[in-house]
């Protein structure tokens, strides 16, 4: 027998009213597939993500290759050559294909750079390994939840792991994508890497398998070889009880019409799909991925707006313009991305399940409590949603039971149509079978349900009729009775007769080299930062027409020296905005900084280098107390820095209540010097953007900065080191602050305690009008300059054109928001 290379023993761990896994001991082998099944809430993800540096177990001991090891966090794990698919996708929506597979290990120049190109033209290798073809360069948010699984296994490869975890990796794949991973999976047990496979999907187990572990209830039930037990057998010890037969028939529905879709189209997507739906009957939509199943079913819900196509509810002629519409109607829609589109993680089970039927349980506008409660509970027995209590929130719940609440609150809503895409995902072969019961019961109770799933026998199984898709448009349509799988996969494909397609002969396929796409001239930049140059050009042309002193050298160099200002504190700001908080003690730190350089030199040459430092140490310091508040304390950014807003104001009052000290002549070059007609205040201003730009662009770091703004856990899971990264821009913030502080004491010549006031709040706006997403993960600090110099030119404009200062505050908040609603990021 092969060699152990991984050995779990008295594994437990437990959560506020939950045992996961209690006392577990199972060893793992070189070169083996090793599935793990069990019921959902039997601690299967639990016992991977122990394994996988995620979670620390609460006793028990982990032997790695003969030798004990304790994982303190994921990268400790991937270190020593575990990697991990988990079910919940771990990819950053906004960033690119290359930087989500290789995020927390991006390749670096010998500068200790980026390699950019290097990164892509691996993910590339990897994608190619796949057999798939995406652009590398594109925003994961764009991809369809089976591309984001390609992407999640091509990230697993990346680490040459000799352990490799998929957690449900098929989940979202079929046909020949599915193929390829099972070649893959052989592959690489060939080469002696252990993979240990969960899934709910039975017949895969029996397909790849070498041994199968059993868990319930968060304990080890039997471990054995996979040709030592039969699928009732393997069943029987997950459940604990015999399953009756999986797919119960049904009535098969009648004649009346309850859904009928004409020409339906979507440019680019959907063409011309028209169908009928009798109340009644489970109509089952077939096809391979990116066929258009999913884009089907969210254009009738209007989740997606159509381009042509009418769409009819028991006969009648509907227009949905939101899924509102389409719920009032009696429809309801569960999608195939719970975590992105289903479910409100951060609430609890009880608010997630009542969140669309409220108006069924409210009068006169207030919610009956007692009602809600009971629909909510009857919903958790129902289903056998595994939950401490209705009042957990849905993210600490496991994959299959957030499934499970995903489905209760459309099934509260008590709907004539549902449609259900993938209502199985994620789900045990124990709950499979009592939602297809509950699918049988709904249609003999005169309910009509559209299926969508890529689980062949799922469709050919519970399907009165099957209407399969290819390429964005209805190919074919068969009885339920006469389907096979065959003939569903011939027709998916476009072909008559076997589905060669899937599977290629001599188990090789011939793959178009990926090539990286030639960079476009604007590629890197967002239509945010564009649409902010725009609206600069704009009011610059505004201006010049307005008011002839507005174009005036010596205003466009006033212009300059302003924008300097406020931008330094701005691409500060902007750094603790990516990082998903905000600072509003920027204008306190400059507020200090102006007063104690000031004081400090008091006129004398001999000081500014010293008061230099002296102010920088102590903006890195108010950065640091900042981040250890935020980060480690866990409060609120916005409250945190508020504090520090007041307390650093206030001891720049204290210290004086009137402009203090006096500026060094030499180093009031910074910000009247000139070199030629170009203020050297422009000019350094440039110079830090051009670094701040450069680190977010150029560097593993600046990369982090937008993962852990993007979502903090998944970079955490992903090894980078999240609280230094949090710290690190925080402290950068600060220093940006007191640049800024050290330009205004420049530029004033005395220390005042007023100068700093305001500036918190107006490179907060700076930045957002610059397109900077609040929340974290996008933006950049070319945007926020855009958002800067609007907000500049527009102050300087509105005082040439002699404005009343209340319209002016008036019209200034009504660009704002007009800016900030143009600059929504479209997807």
């Amino acid at each position: 027998m092969a060699d152990g290379v991984l050995e779990l023993r008295g594994i437990s761990k437990s959560f506020p009213g939950v045992q996961a896994v209690d006392n577990l001991s199972v060893e793992f082998h070189r070169g083996e597939v090793h599935a793990l099944v069990g019921e959902n809430g039997a601690g299967k993800s639990t016992l991977m993500k122990i394994i996988a540096g995620a979670y620390q177990p609460d006793a028990g001991e982990m032997v790695l290759r003969g030798q004990k090891v304790q994982f303190r966090s994921p990268h400790d794990a991937q270190v020593l050559g575990i990697s991990i698919v988990y079910q919940e996708f771990g990819l950053i929506p906004d960033m690119t294909v290359a930087e989500n597979i290789f995020l927390g290990r991006e390749p670096k120049t010998r500068w200790g750079l980026l390699d950019r190109v290097g990164m892509e033209q691996r993910a590339i290798e990897l994608l190619e390994r796949l057999d798939t073809t995406l652009d590398v360069r594109l925003s994961v948010s764009y991809l369809s939840v089976a591309q984001q699984q390609l992407v999640e296994i091509a990230k697993a490869l990346s680490f040459d792991a000799s352990l490799i975890i998929m957690d449900e990796p098929s989940a979202a794949l079929t046909g020949a994508e599915l193929e390829r991973l099972f070649e893959i999976i052989e592959s690489l047990k060939q080469s002696n890497v252990t993979i240990i496979y969960v899934s709910h999907r039975l017949e895969e187990v029996y397909s790849i398998a070498d041994r199968v572990t059993v868990l319930r209830d968060g304990k080890w039930i039997n471990t054995l070889p996979i040709e030592d037990t039969d699928r009732d057998g393997l069943v029987r010890m997950m459940v604990g009880r015999t399953l009756k037969e999986t797919f119960p028939g049904g009535s098969g529905g009648g004649d009346e019409e309850a859904l009928r879709v004409e020409g339906l189209c979507r440019k680019g997507v959907l063409r011309d799909i028209s169908f009928v739906l009798h109340r009644g009957e489970i109509l089952g939509i077939a096809g391979l991925v990116g066929s258009g199943r999913t884009e089907l079913a969210r254009a009738i819900f209007a989740a997606d707006a159509r381009d042509g196509g009418d769409v009819f509810v028991g006969g009648r002629k509907v227009d949905f313009r939101s899924p509102s519409d389409a719920m009032r109607a009696g429809i309801g829609f569960l999608t195939e991305d719970r975590k992105a589109e289903g479910l409100a993680l951060g609430l609890s089970v009880r608010q997630n399940i009542a969140l669309p039927s409220l108006d069924r349980r409210s009068l006169l506008g207030f919610v009956r409590d007692a009602e809600e409660r009971r629909a909510v509970q009857a919903s958790i027995d129902e289903l056998e949603i595994r939950a401490t209590s209705m009042g957990q929130e849905v993210r600490f719940l496991s994959g299959g039971n957030q499934q499970k609440v995903a489905l209760a609150k459309w099934l509260n809503t008590e709907p004539q149509i549902i449609i259900f895409d993938e209502p199985t995902r994620g789900i045990d072969v124990g709950v499979k079978a009592e939602i297809y019961r509950l699918m049988r019961e709904m249609g003999d109770d005169g309910k009509a349900i559209l299926m969508i799933s890529s689980e062949l026998p799922e469709v050919l199984g519970m399907s009165d009729r099957i209407v399969v898709m290819h390429e964005g448009r209805i190919v074919g349509e068969l009885a339920g009775k006469e389907a096979t799988e065959g003939k569903v996969l011939s027709l998916a494909c476009g072909i008559v007769g076997e589905p060669e397609c899937l599977v290629p002969d001599d188990g090789e396929t011939e793959v178009t080299p990926l090539q990286p796409q030639k960079r476009r001239r604007w590629a890197g930049m967002d239509p945010t930062e564009v649409s902010a140059y725009i609206i600069v050009l704009a009011l610059v042309l505004l201006g010049t027409l307005v008011s002839p002193t507005f174009r005036t050298v010596r205003n466009m160099q006033n212009l300059a020296r302003q924008v300097a200002g406020i931008g330094l504190v701005g691409i500060g700001q902007a750094f603790a905005v990516l990082i998903g908080g905000t600072d509003l003690s920027v204008g306190a730190i400059v507020t200090l900084t102006a007063v104690f350089s000031a004081a400090f030199m008091n006129g004398r040459s001999e000081m500014m280098i010293p008061a230099v430092l002296f102010c920088l140490a102590m903006g890195a310091l108010i950065g640091l107390f900042n981040a250890i508040a935020i980060v480690k304390l866990r409060v609120p950014a916005f409250v945190a820095t508020l504090g520090t807003m007041s307390l650093g104001g206030g001891i720049a009052l204290a210290y004086t209540d009137l402009p203090i000290g006096r500026i060094a002549a030499p180093f009031r070059f910074l910000a009247s010097g000139m070199l030629g007609p170009v203020p050297f205040a422009l000019v350094f201003f440039l110079i830090f953007l051009a670094a701040a730009a450069f680190l977010l662009r150029k560097t593993p770091f600046g990369r982090h900065i937008y993962a852990v703004g993007g979502d903090p856990e998944i970079a955490r899971l992903s090894g980078i080191a999240v609280d230094k990264v949090q710290v690190l821009s925080f402290v950068i913030c600060s220093l940006a602050a007191t640049m800024g502080g050290l330009y205004f004491s420049s530029r004033m010549g005395v220390g005042d305690p007023r100068v700093g006031g305001g500036l918190g709040f107006d490179s907060l706006v700076a930045v957002v009008v610059g397109g900077c997403r609040l929340g974290g993960g996008f933006g950049s600090v070319v945007g926020a300059v855009g958002g800067v110099l609007v907000i500049a030119i527009l102050n300087n404009l509105l005082n040439f054109m002699n404005v009343n200062i209340w319209y002016q505050s008036i019209l200034k908040g009504f660009i704002i928001l007009l800016a900030v609603t143009l600059y929504r990021k479209k997807k």
